[in-house]
């Protein structure tokens, strides 16, 4: 496929990639090195919860979605580039990713920014979602395979513990879903707690599914999961002001609390960083995303104002990587 080179295969620095503007940079925690990897390129960034990078489990290449052609003609594509060897990125579904038609549904057409999140399942292979339609929480999981550049519908028996719902001849599953091969997360619904379900985390291994958190009044969502199996998820609440579970009056002044957490199993729950307090008339929140460090003992994150930053869990020491990021892997 022309993404690897000589020089890729012998570097062995775990890469934090993130979005910038519209293109991907690399930045090298041992040396504090940043490189610029696209110009130019309309690479998405990170939207109403799915990231939309993701660096490959040998930490060599880097996939993410982005735009290709221009006004009413583009569309959208998964490219893959490597890290090191400055080699370009790779269009990997030619003809764009809504290409295949499943119930007579054209995925190229509910097919949004949110609704790609690529992410690694092996060396050669891909997977993403593609949206179903605006107002439902499921997405098509789609595989892309390198090696021969084909893609279509991924059967549910390759997702560790299957999806959470099973509709639409059992392929959709809940949006969003983090996989890394042995173990997948996505959310199920609680609707006891007001008029709004609020969402809990789910751990699929295997055929198994393992409930991690059950909160009424929280939401919960999957960011990326470590090579052990933790969760490292987004938690939602209010805190203050007239509302429902997390339903709101529509222009009524509500105060939200927001903090990444890490979930290894049911009842063990770590705080990695707790956010200030969110005021807002308007319900849309600032964007919050992170991953795990290949070792699992730091984690990238971007904070409500949109800065990348480097969190040692072990010390809880912090280093700032950029401003303005939309979405970072590791």
């Amino acid at each position: 496929m022309g993404c690897e080179s000589s020089a890729v295969a012998h570097t062995s620095v775990p890469w934090v990639v993130y979005v910038r503007h519209g293109d991907i940079y690399a930045f090298d925690p041992v040396s504090n090195r940043t490189m610029r990897l696209t110009h130019g390129h309309p690479a998405h960034g990170f939207s109403s919860g799915f990231g939309d990078l993701a660096v490959s489990p040998d930490g060599r290449r880097v996939a993410f979605s982005g735009r290709v052609g221009h006004a009413k003609s583009s569309h959208t594509a998964i490219f893959v580039e490597p890290i090191v060897g400055g080699k370009p990125a790779v269009n990997e579904t030619p003809g764009g990713v809504g290409g295949p038609s499943h119930n007579n549904l054209a995925l190229s057409e509910d097919l949004g920014v949110a609704a790609l999140n690529p992410q690694w399942v092996g060396p050669r292979h891909l997977i993403y979602v593609a949206a179903t339609g605006a107002s439902k929480p499921t997405a098509i999981a789609m595989e892309v395979n390198l090696s021969t550049r084909k893609f279509g519908v991924l059967p549910p028996r390759k997702i560790p513990g299957g999806p959470e719902f099973a509709v639409y001849d059992g392929v959709d599953v809940m949006m969003p879903l983090v996989v890394n091969g042995r173990y997948a997360a996505y959310q199920t619904f609680d609707h006891s707690g007001g008029c709004f379900a609020t969402s809990d985390l789910v751990r699929g291994t295997g055929t198994h599914q393992t409930l991690l958190t059950h909160t009424p009044q929280m939401d919960e969502w999957p960011l990326d999961l470590s090579a052990d199996g933790r969760v490292l998820a987004l938690r939602l609440w209010i805190s203050a002001g007239p509302h429902n579970g997390l339903c709101t009056n529509y222009g009524t002044k509500n105060t939200f609390d927001q903090e990444l957490i890490a979930v290894s199993r049911p009842g063990h729950l770590h705080v990695v960083v707790r956010f200030p307090p969110f005021t807002t008339r308007k319900g849309s929140l600032p964007t919050i995303d992170a991953a795990w460090s290949p070792d699992g003992k730091s984690v990238a994150y971007i904070s409500p104002d949109q800065t990348l930053l480097i969190r040692n869990l072990q010390t809880g020491k912090q280093h700032l990587v950029a401003t303005d990021v939309s979405a970072p892997d590791w």
